[in-house]
């Protein structure tokens, strides 16, 4: 059963990356971004635990960018 979920979680993201490059890189790949979710890691502040949730403007934009984003067909950043 489908739900009209808007948010996808992404998974392996560079620690290393802010909230910033995560928006603008899913914004190159994929269409109606609205935001990005990073949450900080426990032990360093500065870093992200490696995934974030991308909040689209449709079940639509997030249904489209769910097909681009599965693994094997792109890499953000050098990582599937």
């Amino acid at each position: 059963q489908s739900v009209d979920n808007c948010r996808l979680f992404v998974g392996g993201i560079p620690k290393t990356k802010k909230r910033e490059e995560i928006l603008d890189e899913m914004c190159k790949v994929t269409e109606g971004v609205v935001d990005v979710i990073v949450y900080p890691s426990a032990h360093d502040k500065t870093k992200n635990r490696g995934f974030a949730f991308v909040e689209y403007e449709s079940h639509r934009s997030a249904a489209m960018a769910r097909r681009k984003l599965l693994p094997g067909k792109i890499q953000l950043w050098g990582h599937q």
